[in-house]
């Protein structure tokens, strides 16, 4: 199967990030979908008991709905998915922009780079092309996102599409769900 990442991105939320992460975190506890360790970094997240309910399990699956969780929320905007990605284009003249895209998503440490907007654009040195961050052409990502709030399952079955119907129901809001994978 390789490694999935299926992510939820909450589309018409009102509420501020810091309150739809709180708000993600205590549905998803009370939920028991997750497990929070008290060793756990922050926004890191473990199986509940009822950790396979929100997926399509098939039969001989392993116990557990998925490896890990995290939800992301910040005041600051972040690239999603970054995971899998191998290399990166100018959707405009198709030129390698892999180097100057990266210097905005990860910093010199791997670690990823926050910004204070989501209007982040980087240039294209082959067409002149002013592209914001989630414009480019992916090699292996259809689409990313600029996001200050999100919720993310590692390893996971496709979602059930009542359980994310539910999930918007108790979150007030709509979310895309879109899977990136890594063979």
């Amino acid at each position: 199967m390789g490694t999935i990442a299926r992510y939820l991105i909450p589309i018409d939320s009102k509420l501020s990030a810091p309150e739809y992460g709180n708000k993600a975190k205590a549905a998803l506890l009370q939920m028991e979908i997750i497990f929070e360790a008290e060793d756990a970094p922050e926004g890191l997240f473990y199986n509940g008991e009822k950790s396979k309910e929100p997926f399509q399990i098939e039969p001989g699956d392993d116990e557990c709905g998925f490896e890990s969780a995290g939800i992301f929320s910040s005041p600051h905007f972040i690239l999603v998915p970054d995971e899998y990605v191998d290399g990166v284009s100018c959707p405009k003249c198709n030129a390698d922009i892999i180097e100057r895209w990266i210097s905005e998503v990860r910093d010199d440490d791997g670690q990823r780079v926050e910004h204070v907007s989501s209007d982040v654009r980087i240039l294209c040195p082959n067409c002149g092309a002013v592209l914001r961050l989630d414009q480019v052409k992916g090699e292996t990502v259809a689409k990313f996102y600029m996001t200050d709030r999100y919720v993310c399952f590692w390893d996971a079955r496709p979602f059930k599409p009542e359980w994310v119907a539910e999930f918007d129901r108790q979150m007030e809001c709509h979310h895309e769900t879109f899977d990136y994978w890594q063979t």
